[in-house]
């Protein structure tokens, strides 16, 4: 009997080697998303986060540097009313019998200079942009910072409210005492007003009203250098922003002349009546006007 041999296939060995890659695939990919959409988040996250802090730096020195301007405003006005000052008590402290001999003229300056008082404004433009703004406010993250500015700006309101009425008053005073000469003694105007009870003591009071003015300057400083140290702005960083700020830009074309008084008047306007010219000069040589 012959043997006859049966060719068996070969053994092939099944594992998951196969199964076990595609999923190992899966898994790499499904974490190399999750890296990549973690660093995009992250990534993005520290983006805003860095504009925020920018946006929170930048709206610190532009609120700070509004009120260093209007402290300097105020130095200003101070120093500005050191003559008035030294006039007004000039002039209580001589008799007016005396100050009449004066030409009235004289007197007349002496007396405007003695009352004259410079008014104070304030630009509410970053008060009203600051206090409208929730996103501000939040961006910020200092309560502390938003109630010490909102004191500023409270006390800059008051400061130029405060102030530019008493000046009213002196005006208010003197117009009464020209509106009615014959209620006050003296020979002019000027004498009229320095025998007024009222303007005397608004004058004698310009001084107490300097000090009170530079009492706001200090406490203007005083709560701003807090607003620097609750942000951690120093003053060589606002001085340098003061001085961005205040850089001029060229923009090809010289700045307009400010001594516009002094333009001289166009030929061609004061040829616009030439036929009216005509006729008064017609009649004038007939005697009709001298």
């Amino acid at each position: 009997m012959t043997n006859i041999k049966i060719l068996r296939p070969p053994r092939v060995n099944v594992n998951m080697d196969g199964r076990g890659g595609f999923w190992k695939q899966i898994g790499m990919i499904i974490i190399g998303t999750t890296i990549s959409l973690t660093f995009t988040v992250v990534a993005a996250r520290m983006s805003e986060n860095h504009q925020r802090a920018k946006d929170r730096r930048l709206t610190s020195m532009m609120v700070i540097s509004a009120i260093s301007d209007y402290e300097e405003g105020v130095r200003g006005l101070y120093e500005m009313m050191a003559r008035t000052d030294s006039v007004a008590q000039w002039l209580l402290n001589r008799p007016v019998e005396e100050l009449e001999l004066l030409p009235e003229e004289q007197l007349q300056s002496l007396l405007d200079e003695g009352t004259n008082l410079y008014y104070l404004s304030y630009d509410d433009t970053y008060e009203k942009i600051f206090s409208h703004s929730i996103d501000t406010w939040k961006n910020l993250h200092s309560y502390t910072f938003i109630d010490n500015v909102g004191i500023c700006f409270a006390s800059m309101r008051s400061t130029t409210d405060q102030w530019n009425h008493w000046g009213d008053e002196i005006v208010q005073i003197k117009s009464i005492i020209k509106a009615h000469p014959d209620d006050y003694p003296g020979t002019s105007f000027a004498s009229k007003c320095l025998r007024s009870p009222e303007l005397r003591n608004m004058m004698g009071n310009i001084h107490k009203q300097c000090c009170w003015l530079n009492y706001k300057i200090e406490m203007f400083h005083y709560d701003n250098m807090k607003n620097m140290a609750i942000m951690h702005i120093t003053e060589k960083e606002l001085q340098a922003f003061l001085t961005e700020r205040e850089n001029p830009i060229d923009i090809g074309i010289p700045e307009p002349d400010w001594n516009y008084d002094i333009t001289p008047i166009p030929p061609e306007r004061l040829t616009t009546f030439r036929d009216i010219d005509a006729r008064i000069e017609q009649l004038k040589s007939e005697g009709g006007l001298h």
